[in-house]
């Protein structure tokens, strides 16, 4: 499965003060041309900020999100949730019919 990355940015925003600016960013990551991940992250600095920090704080958030849905990923691909739902489904058409 080859995963492809498209990273957007977005018009920066002022803040209340000369110097404040909110900085945005769309990730979407696709896995053989599907999408699998659509997330915007957003974050505050100041004009002394460096981009290389910017680009430090966004890398953090997206690895932090991309293994918070890797660890679902897992959950949701597991047999053990698939016989669950099995089971669920069988006991609400028990429910319904009755």
């Amino acid at each position: 499965m080859a995963k492809t990355v498209e990273i957007t940015k977005a018009i920066p925003v002022k803040g209340i003060t000369d110097r404040d600016f909110t900085v945005s960013i769309n990730v979407v990551i696709k896995d053989d041309g599907v999408e699998v991940f659509n997330r915007d992250f957003s974050m505050q600095y100041d004009n002394t900020t460096s981009p290389s920090e910017i680009e430090a704080a966004f890398q953090g958030l997206i690895k932090e999100a991309w293994d918070i849905y890797s660890e679902e990923l897992a959950i949701y691909n597991a047999a053990e949730f698939d016989s669950m739902i099995a089971s669920l489904e069988s006991a609400a058409t028990t429910y319904v019919n009755s």
